[in-house]
């Protein structure tokens, strides 16, 4: 029998399934949605003091549903306290959702601020809290951009960048020790790959104390720009914007963080971070995933989405033999080597099917090999000069071409 359930920091969730703090968790109204497409557990929306003059913001970004990604920002929304108390209030009287409450963590606040409003986040009946910590990621980018461009001493600036990381992984340690003296709930920790090494941040989370860690959520990346009107934002009712990235280009940057973490620590991750479909999943959980969160995938599709996922991912377990996803996680694990130089290969060349082969020539358009030549409309391979990359392998057309151990 398929049991899609998992134990995530001692919360049980009936799939690994969760929605992600954005603009897709600010209302009760989609919190409602989400469990009837199927998640497990929302984390709603960041929320903020309600004197933050960060609450004027509206959402602007760029969605592209050709490449499945959201490129660029102007402009993000956020609940107040109040606002976010009510929305975890409304859900969890009127759903049996498990509630995460998001909570940046922004230097320009008391830490004895934020620990009140995740307080009474629990009070209102949030099951776990959630702090973000990448605007001090954020923050840390800044103060290097400022750095003095005429510094010619490499050790002076390796000292600055130095203090900087000292002062960003500082600060994470400092939060999740506030959080977790003021709440007896699980508190997670969200963090960013940008500027900070992300196993850096995450090992120093795990020594303060933290539950669980969210790896990655979007990151640096650009927005589109019209190039036939001056090089202008994409991004519509926008005259400027930040570097972003959401969505499908995000998978292999998550999966590379949940990894390390996995490999590293035992506290359980949470990945979030340009994951599509069911596949996406459960290679994921196979990286050390203890769970899943979606933001992008539900912007662009909807919460319908999450049907697609559940019946994709016990239809795969049912064929595979799994019966639950413990019997598959981390399994990838097995086959990451630490380097390059302790990669285990196996020496291969490649071969043609003459009768399959059309002589179409594209295994010909390969930049770095040398190995393929075209004969009487036939590919030819040289076995002394072959890589065994096995690239024309996977563009032939006709699947005319196999790879041999040597």
């Amino acid at each position: 029998m398929i049991d899609l359930a998992v134990d995530f920091m001692g919360i049980r969730l009936k799939n690994p399934l969760v929605v992600a703090s954005a603009d897709i968790g600010r209302s009760v109204g989609q919190i409602r949605k989400a469990e009837q497409c199927g998640a497990a557990a929302v984390i709603v929306k960041g929320m903020l003091p309600d004197d933050s003059s960060e609450l004027k913001s509206v959402m602007r970004v760029l969605v592209d549903e050709k490449a499945q990604t959201v490129y660029g920002a102007a402009g993000a929304s956020r609940l107040s306290y109040t606002g976010g108390i009510e929305v975890i209030k409304a859900a969890k009287k009127e759903t049996s959702m498990k509630i995460g409450a998001c909570m940046p963590y922004l230097p320009v606040y008391d830490p004895a601020v934020i620990a009140e409003g995740a307080k009474e986040a629990v009070k209102a009946g949030a099951d776990f809290i959630e702090v973000n910590f990448k605007p001090q990621v954020t923050n840390y980018l800044a103060a290097v951009e400022k750095m003095d461009k005429d510094a010619t001493d490499a050790a002076a600036v390796a000292e600055k960048t130095g203090e900087y990381m000292r002062e960003v992984l500082s600060q994470i340690s400092e939060g999740v020790r506030i959080m977790k003296q003021a709440v007896d709930v699980p508190v997670i920790a969200k963090l960013s790959p940008d500027g900070v090494d992300i196993l850096s941040q995450a090992i120093v989370a795990s020594k303060a104390g933290i539950d669980g860690i969210d790896a990655i959520g979007s990151t640096n990346g650009a927005f589109k720009i019209d190039i036939h009107d001056g090089g202008r934002t994409a991004i519509p009712c926008a005259q400027s914007g930040i570097f972003l990235l959401s969505g499908a280009m995000l998978k292999p940057h998550c999966q590379n963080a949940v990894t390390r973490i996995s490999k590293t620590l035992t506290v359980p991750v949470l990945a979030t971070g340009g994951l599509m479909t069911w596949t996406d999943v459960v290679e994921t959980i196979m990286f050390g995933a203890g769970a899943v969160s979606f933001c992008a995938l539900l912007m662009i599709h909807g919460f319908e989405a999450l049907k697609k996922l559940n019946k994709g991912l016990s239809a795969y377990m049912e064929k595979q033999g799994y019966e639950s996803l413990d019997d598959f996680r981390g399994l990838a694990l097995n086959h990451v080597a630490p380097s390059m130089a302790e990669c285990e290969i196996i020496p291969s060349v490649a071969r043609i099917d003459t009768k399959k082969c059309s002589g179409c020539g594209r295994c010909l358009r390969l930049g770095h090999c040398i190995a393929i030549s075209l004969s009487d409309r036939k590919a030819m391979v040289d076995a002394a000069q072959c890589l065994g990359c096995a690239s024309c392998f996977v563009v032939c057309p006709k699947q005319a071409v196999s790879m041999i151990k040597i």
